[in-house]
């Protein structure tokens, strides 16, 4: 079961998206102050993820960043 302390770790880590947990325990990132292109959302990126664990939500976000951390 995750904890509060997930999702504050999960802030900590991606200081540069918005994170919330849903009433269904779904963890959500959103990118925070950006908004896609559509040349950046054809490429795979996403303005919003979701993950049934932090562990996963943790992997899906690092997948969406650049190699230098921003967005």
């Amino acid at each position: 079961m995750a904890t509060r302390s997930d999702i504050d770790s999960l802030r900590t880590a991606f200081p540069n998206w918005v994170l919330f947990r849903s009433d269904e325990g779904v963890f959500y990132a959103t990118r925070r102050g950006v908004t896609l292109d559509w040349e950046q959302l054809a490429e795979g990126l996403m303005q919003t993820v979701a993950a049934d664990t932090a562990d996963d939500l943790a992997k899906t976000i690092k997948t969406q960043e650049c190699p230098d951390g921003t967005q």
